[in-house]
């Protein structure tokens, strides 16, 4: 960021808004400072600090950049795999939340304009909102909605409770758990993307 203005040399700290205070400049002259931003600097004006503590305070408030999003995909997407969310400004991202206010996880490698995030396994479908540590945030125009699990066949259709059936499908291994008619609920492991091995509990029922 760079102030102009009159016996800048004369500053010391400079507090950007959220009391984000910096005291180390790029350059500074009488007229002109050259100042990083800090990553959590909020909306508001700013001030500028002499050594004699008599704060100085802009006229405008300086507004943080918010992030945009362009497309995200693939959509719909699948939980515990990975979007790309594309825009702009998407470097000052520092969380991703989905529905459910489920927060996935950034993969490393974004850039402004392109980020990797890690769907959670507990989200479910709706829009997607991008936070900075400017407390800046933006939401998706559309929903993000999620794959589901899709049974082709079950093998065998007849057997006793306490036997095991294999189901064979697509999108299996998003399975959390199976239940059975009787609300008989069995919760899932070691399921792959296209295969569940599942042992019928007691008290099922047809």
């Amino acid at each position: 960021l760079t102030i102009t203005g009159t016996d800048l040399d004369l500053t010391n700290e400079i507090i950007f808004g959220g009391n984000k205070k910096v005291s180390a400049f790029v350059s500074k002259t009488a007229t002109q400072i050259v100042v990083v931003v800090p990553a959590d600097a909020q909306d508001g004006k700013i001030k500028l600090v002499p050594l004699s503590g008599v704060e100085v305070e802009s006229a405008a408030d300086l507004i943080m950049v918010v992030p945009t999003i362009t497309n995200i995909t693939p959509n719909p997407a699948k939980t515990g795999a990975n979007i790309t969310i594309q825009g702009t400004n998407l470097d000052l991202v520092t969380s991703v939340v989905f529905g459910g206010n489920t927060t996935g996880e950034i993969q490393t490698g974004g850039s402004a304009t392109a980020i990797t995030v890690k769907v959670p396994s507990n989200a479910i479908a709706g829009a997607v909102t991008l936070n900075t540590a400017a407390n800046k945030s933006v939401v998706s125009s559309s929903a993000l909605n999620l794959v589901k699990p899709a049974i082709s066949s079950i093998a065998p259709l007849t057997l006793l409770t306490k036997e095991a059936i294999t189901i064979t499908g697509t999108n299996l291994d998003i399975v959390d758990s199976v239940i059975f008619t009787g609300n008989k609920a069995v919760k899932i492991t070691g399921a792959t993307e296209t295969e569940i091995v599942v042992t019928v509990p007691a008290g099922s029922k047809s």
